[in-house]
């Protein structure tokens, strides 16, 4: 079979060879109908660039590197998911996409960072709830990498954050003035060792429920709060018995560890003889389909966008690869409170 060319697409094209080429590399150069025009004739002959002689040209490694604490809850996969979904969908041959896990430790995060950085294994970086340290984030920028945190804000790095205290907040608020000031909690946990990588996302929500609390003139109490770290279903007995436990009654339960979690939470209290939202209502986070809407009863949660995100982080990197902007680039996607019958 004859390899496919840039030429045979710019003469199928009516264009030179240089605008397949431009069109080809993702340049915003070329207008879009023209691109589009060319990308449909990419993909009908089944076009592959030579990417060895692509790279040397270029100078880079044609990898995007992804670094996750792990891949084990539905934030991580879903914007892992989407970000390649955006990268094939506009039709991007520049780049594969490198996905990596530190399983939690700071020593594994730092010296993924490291080979990445002295291998040159990739052009850009992406952190999913991860914090490298200043060295790291100082190292990347004199050589140029740029390195795109999602749920973490450092400076000489570009991110991307869900506005996690405002959605607990308004979850939280929602609950009191529905249901009562019986409210509980359920949150993952600070890091559990010395070398454990932290969780971003534990303090802003513990706080979006804090302010919730005092704005309502209610006191915050400890006995208030259950753990479920990993953000697995299979964590909710516990929790539920902890809450039971330590508390004088409960109207509500606000489960900031995920649809999952707040679906093993249902289970819990069904198995109590109880009802939901009668009885106990409850609250998820992430909005995870299908589980939302299968569930009996369906659960009422607060909206992650994973497209958006993922869409987000995917337009960053690119964006930040190509045009090396000297200031930091951030953005903020607020959350949604999404009613449905579990509260």
């Amino acid at each position: 079979m004859k390899r496919v060319t840039v030429q045979d697409i710019a003469q199928r094209a009516g264009v030179t060879k240089a605008t397949v080429s431009m069109v080809v590399n993702g340049s915003k150069r070329i207008g879009k109908e023209t691109r589009a025009k060319i990308m449909d004739i990419v993909r009908e002959l089944n076009y592959i660039p030579n990417e060895s002689a692509r790279k040397l040209a270029l100078g880079r490694s044609g990898v995007i590197a992804v670094i996750a604490p792990r891949y084990n809850g539905p934030y991580m996969m879903s914007v892992l998911n989407e970000f390649e979904e955006k990268s094939f969908a506009t039709g991007s041959y520049l780049h594969s996409i490198q996905a990596y896990s530190t399983m939690h430790k700071n020593d594994i995060r730092e010296k993924l960072l490291k080979q990445i950085f002295y291998g040159r294994k990739a052009d850009a970086v992406v952190l999913i709830s991860l914090r490298p340290d200043d060295e790291t984030v100082e190292l990347f920028r004199s050589e140029g990498i740029p390195l795109i945190l999602l749920e973490n804000k450092v400076k000489g790095t570009h991110s991307i954050s869900i506005d996690n205290e405002a959605g607990v907040y308004k979850a939280a608020d929602y609950l009191i003035k529905k249901y009562g000031k019986k409210i509980t909690f359920i949150s993952s946990m600070p890091a559990r060792s010395k070398n454990a990588e932290s969780n971003p996302i534990f303090d802003a929500r513990l706080s979006g429920f804090k302010r919730a609390l005092s704005d309502n003139k209610i006191e915050f109490r400890g006995s208030m709060v259950a753990y479920t770290p990993d953000f697995d279903y299979r964590e909710a007995p516990a929790a539920y018995k902890e809450l039971k436990r330590n508390n004088d009654g409960i109207d509500s339960i606000l489960c900031s560890t995920g649809d999952k979690v707040a679906f093993g939470i249902i289970e819990e209290i069904k198995k109590d003889g109880l009802n939901v939202p009668d009885d106990i209502a409850v609250i998820g986070f992430d909005d995870f389909l299908p589980l939302t809407m299968t569930s009996s009863p369906k659960i009422t949660t607060i909206r992650q966008d994973f497209s958006k995100i993922g869409g987000e982080a995917f337009d960053m990197v690119m964006k930040a690869i190509k045009d090396k902007p000297e200031k930091d680039m951030n953005v903020i996607i607020q959350p949604e409170l999404i009613i449905r019958e579990s509260a």
